[in-house]
This record gives C-alpha cells, structure tokens and sequence, in this order.
C-alpha cells in the first residue's frame, strides 16, 4: 500500500531517530489532538473524531488490515516464502478487528502493561498524553543518513519544513511540530497479529513547547552541588565550558 503523509501537524515525543533506542529499533511517538465533533446520521446526532490526521490513520489502518487479510504481503524468513498473514480472517468483522494490535491508542485510557508503571494509566505518568491519540513510529534505517534511490548520495529524510535542510538532535526535540511520512503493514508474530506503523521520513513544521527542561537533561542534577563561582584569576573556568579556549560569545 502506499505511504500515508500526514495532513496535519503532530506534536513529536520520544523522539529516537538519530540514534536506535534499547531494543536497537530508531523511534518517534506522536501525539494526536483530540478534536470531537457531532455528525447527524438517519436524523440521529452522534460524536464523532473530526482530527484529518485522526481519521487519515484510521483509514489507512483498515487498508493494512484488508491488504493482511487477503494478499501475500507477509514474508517466512525460514520457508523464505510470502503469505498471507491474516488469512481466513474477515477485516469487516468487529470481532476479529479487536484481537489485533493496532498502532494508533487513546492517551486517556491506554495502561502501561509492563514495567514500573505497569497497570498505570499513560496520562497519569505522561500528562501530555491527556486529551490526545498517540501512535508510536519505528523504524530500521537510519533516516538522518539516508541514501538518495536515484544519485545513491546520502541525505536526511529529516528535514525542516521552512529551510529546507537536515535536522539536529537540539531542532527535533519532544514538543515541536512535525508531519510524518507513514508505511502500515500487516505481521504476524510468535502468533501474535497486528498493524505495525513504519516512519519513512520527518518534517518539522514548526517549533512548540519542550516537553522536558534542559535541567531535566542534566546529569549532574540531583548532586546539589553549589553553584560555579565567578573566575577572579583566570584559573577556575568552571563557569564557561568555553572560557579557557578564548571563545567569544556566539
């Protein structure tokens, strides 16, 4: 199936894509507003999820899943043969439907399943989770250092919308706005069945509020030391990391 482009912003957390994270996958998790309308069906009123990108995902979803239930879209490394991973399985059956895993989950009711939080609600442990969807991306490849199909050149496929040029580490940070180059795909695993969701690329649109602090970053919070002193002769630099190597401001 071909590749969902997101139509409107998300805020990025989690973001692990200039290096793999522990289980050596690269990730993004994106965060999803919540915007509830009505809509008037056989004259009767019901609410409904206005969000484009809420909506966009869901129909792509259900794409992957019709795809799993009736193409050869899954590969055996062993047999080293296709198949088709949902096969027998009807994709218009509520029922079957909920046995899988799916990609895109609701920040006020999701539960921590494993780990200290185990059992937790998200939004408790995570407030920005609160009043949003959420769908956590992976992927393989490194994006930042990617090959060009056609000149083989390597390039970003993580790029800033207004200019146009790579991203860092400090521009792509939990908080600001991306939109987001998406794959689904059916799997089966250890029998276990699902939708998985595959980050192709990244492109900030624009900057939000950080979700964490430099402070919180800093490993030497928590020490309680006092606080640098000012350099009376020339030999403590301990206040600017730059000072002895005669760097003015920047």
């Amino acid at each position: 199936m071909s590749d969902l482009i997101l139509p409107e912003p998300a805020i990025a957390t989690f973001v692990h894509l200039f290096k793999p994270s522990v289980n050596d996958k690269y990730e993004l998790t994106l965060l999803i507003d919540k915007k509830p309308g009505t809509e008037t069906v056989d004259g009767v009123d019901r609410t409904v999820e206005t969000s484009a990108d809420y909506r966009a995902i869901q129909q792509a979803v259900m794409a992957a899943i019709k795809q799993g239930c009736t193409e050869e879209c899954g590969y055996d490394p062993k047999t080293k043969a296709k198949f088709v991973p949902f096969a027998g399985k009807d994709p218009n059956n509520p029922a079957f439907v909920k046995t899988l895993q799916l990609p895109l989950k609701d920040g006020d009711t999701d539960r921590f399943t494993r780990g200290e939080h185990n059992g937790e609600l998200r939004k408790d442990v995570y407030p920005e989770f609160a009043g949003r969807y959420f769908i956590r991306l992976t992927t393989s490849k490194d994006l930042a250092h990617a090959q060009d199909p056609e000149t083989g050149a390597e390039r970003s496929l993580l790029v800033d919308f207004n200019t146009g040029r790579p991203l860092t580490m400090q521009q792509l940070y939990a908080g600001c706005w991306v939109r987001a180059n998406i794959w689904f795909s059916p799997y089966v695993v250890n029998g276990n069945m699902g939708i998985k969701a595959v980050v192709n690329a990244v492109v900030k649109t624009g900057d939000g509020t950080p979700l964490f602090t430099m402070e919180d970053r800093d490993p030497l919070k928590g020490f309680n030391m006092p606080a640098p002193t000012a350099d009376t002769g020339g030999a403590d630099t301990m206040g600017d990391a730059f000072a002895a190597m005669g760097v003015g401001t920047v």
